[in-house]
């Protein structure tokens, strides 16, 4: 099982913050949202924009090209049915966190990038 280790100086420590993570193929977006942590696919599915550089509310991030929303707690598309992203675990283990790089909640065929 694949994991990426965050120590806890460089995790996001506002509400709404967000770092971006590789991992072999795997790029993630961990935001903060209130106490939590969470982390989703990187890679917008619409045009491949980076999500850890969109603005976040709520829970909710928007693509910074062309303000898709996703939920960040399970992934959904909030902008076009079925274009949603991977959700993955995120545990606190003493002072870092923990990403399990197998999703929740993946597509086993994810959406092809659509024409803008």
């Amino acid at each position: 099982m694949n994991q990426i280790e965050v120590e806890a100086a460089q995790l996001p420590q506002q509400d709404g913050d967000s770092l971006r993570l590789s991992e072999g193929s795997h790029d993630i977006a961990l935001f903060r949202v209130g106490d939590e942590l969470r982390a989703i696919d990187n890679v917008c599915p619409h045009n491949g924009a980076s999500l850890s550089d969109g603005w976040i509310e709520d829970g909710v991030v928007a693509c910074p090209w062309h303000c898709w929303q996703f939920d960040t707690k399970n992934g959904e598309c909030l902008s076009v049915t079925g274009c949603d992203v991977a959700v993955y675990p995120v545990e606190m283990q003493g002072d870092k966190a923990v990403i399990t790089i197998t999703p929740l909640s993946a597509k086993d065929n994810k959406p092809q990038r659509m024409d803008a």
